[in-house]
């Protein structure tokens, strides 16, 4: 069985029933420890002269007498080595449910007296009922959290499924259309290899979820978002990567007035970064299809993507002059289900930007001014053979 991670929800619950506990039971021993040092400090101001005299005859006989009382458990009492007092009714330790208490300021040397205070019947039961109360909670508890597992995982089998299903399902019309690409006559150089090259993208793309799938037939984070670290992280040319992407974005934007697709760098750039390929190029078009929602109405949105190196790392940048981001929002991007100006958005393109390139051990910047435009950075550690 996997684990899943506890909500929030959950681990306050849990909290909540621990420390409640911790605290009703705390309190009752606070109030058992108070109410036995009062209860000794009022037995010696009652009988201080007997004390005093060490009258151990009027003593035993006003312990013996004070044993009647429910709150009682032990009481013992010596004088000079010799025991003029014991009586018990069960345990006369100190524990959580007894408080032992010596009488202090006794006049007299070598007179000692012990009184063993229980907590009342009352108490002890509501100690109980509490106990079995935590008890009963964390067993729900823990239900509900088995019943979770038992779902997360019920589910993670359909998805998986599915993911087997689209990426076997996929190959076929790829292929035909492939075909359909290789026979097509009167078709320019420069479109046919568009053309193969999206074909090829689809194709790694349904082959990447397949493996994945395949690797971890109950995973999530790996058939979708696989897990920082885990991916097979090798050098690829950014340059040849992201021109290749451009050459699709600019062929899918061909008629649209208000997209300008701006290319700011060497398409011949040998430079190698840190990543996986297929990734990079999901996680580009994903932004610059971010920077073309993000056009306004009345003017042409120019989308630059640029290309710098400094040292050991390289930076990829995608700007636009689109509508921009609340500062509000920009704190909020990268989050897990946070999406903004997307009807249909789920909140993943940014986060699986953000965790990707963190686990290239590379990172995402971010910067927003409304009406003014984004950009957004995409720092890349270089690979050195």
């Amino acid at each position: 069985m996997r684990l899943v991670k506890f909500t929030q929800i959950e681990v306050l619950f849990f909290s909540g029933v621990l420390f409640t506990g911790l605290f009703v039971l705390g309190f009752i021993r606070l109030n058992l420890t108070q109410a036995s040092h009062q209860a000794v400090e009022q037995f010696s101001q009652q009988n201080r002269f007997e004390l005093a005299a060490a009258d151990t005859m009027q003593l035993a006989t006003k312990l013996n007498a004070l044993m009647a009382s429910d709150g009682v458990q032990c009481i013992f009492g010596s004088y000079d080595n010799r025991i003029f007092v014991d009586a018990k009714k069960g345990f006369c330790g100190g524990g959580i449910l007894t408080e032992k208490v010596k009488i202090q300021g006794i006049p007299v040397t070598n007179l000692e007296i012990f009184i063993t205070y229980v907590m009342p019947r009352a108490l002890i039961y509501s100690a109980l009922v509490l106990l079995l109360a935590q008890i009963l909670s964390i067993l729900f508890f823990f239900r509900l959290y088995h019943d979770r597992i038992t779902i997360s995982n019920h589910a993670k089998e359909k998805l998986v499924e599915l993911a087997n299903q689209v990426a076997h399902d996929i190959r076929s019309p790829l292929s035909a259309m492939n075909i359909a690409i290789s026979k097509m006559s009167g078709l320019d150089p420069d479109s046919r290899e568009i053309l193969s090259s999206v074909s090829e993208r689809i194709s790694q793309i349904a082959n990447d979820l397949l493996a994945r799938s395949k690797a971890n037939d109950v995973s999530v984070l790996q058939v979708l978002h696989e897990e920082p670290g885990k991916t097979n992280v090798h050098g690829v040319v950014l340059a040849s990567l992201v021109s290749q992407l451009l050459s699709e974005k600019r062929l899918e934007h061909e008629h649209n007035e208000k997209v300008d697709i701006v290319i700011d760098f060497d398409p011949d750039s040998k430079i190698q970064v840190h990543g996986v390929a297929s990734d990079i190029q999901r996680i580009v078009s994903n932004l610059i299809n971010n920077s073309v929602d993000a056009s306004k109405a009345e003017e042409t949105n120019v989308i630059t993507i640029s290309m710098r190196s400094y040292n050991d790392r390289t930076e990829l940048t995608i700007g636009d002059t689109g509508k921009g981001i609340p500062e509000d929002a920009l704190d909020k991007l990268g989050r897990r289900g946070f999406s903004f100006g997307k009807e249909d958005g789920n909140g993943l393109g940014i986060y699986d930007a953000k965790s990707k390139i963190e686990s290239w051990t590379g990172h995402l910047n971010i910067l927003s001014k409304v009406d003014r435009g984004t950009l957004v950075t995409l720092v890349f550690r270089n690979f050195i053979e």
